[in-house]
């Protein structure tokens, strides 16, 4: 792989900056005026009168009547629909927008049940080795006196 230095960059640019210098540079022609100054000429034609107009005015184009109105009709179908256009985009930003707020509110939906599964995760491990510790060594009556208390509705 070629690595590129300062140096050689430098190698490769000097031939282009020679050659740039080397170019002739072509100067815009003057004309003078019969008076033989150039400044004389400017007075004498100032541009934007009817003799020398600065914008060419076209007084036939050869168009009719039918043709500027088709024009109209298609420059008004394309504010309509460049107005469709915008209001389109704007709809399609709210909905962006909706699509978002739709995604957090989930998250923190995901979340908060996540906490509660890990809660009820952990009451049920916590039941689960009071159950043990109740049954270890005991008759069955022992252990749901132990755990239900005297409630006689669950024993009956």
């Amino acid at each position: 792989m070629a690595i590129v230095t300062p140096r050689v960059i430098l190698v490769l640019l000097l031939p282009l900056g020679a050659f740039a210098q080397s170019a002739p540079v072509a100067k815009p022609p003057q004309v003078v005026s019969r008076t033989g100054s150039v400044a004389q000429q400017a007075k004498t034609y100032p541009p934007g009168t009817d003799s020398t107009p600065f914008v060419v005015k076209l007084r036939n184009t050869g168009r009719d009547a039918a043709d500027e109105a088709a024009d109209a009709k298609k420059i008004a179908d394309d504010e309509t629909a460049q107005v469709w256009t915008i209001g389109l985009t704007v709809l399609l930003a709210f909905a962006n927008v909706g699509i978002v707020i739709v995604g957090v509110l989930q998250w923190r939906t995901l979340k908060a049940q996540r906490t509660v599964m890990a809660r009820q995760d952990k009451r049920l491990r916590d039941n689960v080795t009071e159950l043990k510790n109740a049954t270890v060594g005991s008759s069955a009556e022992s252990c749901v006196t132990r755990i239900f208390g005297d409630r006689e509705e669950v024993l009956t």
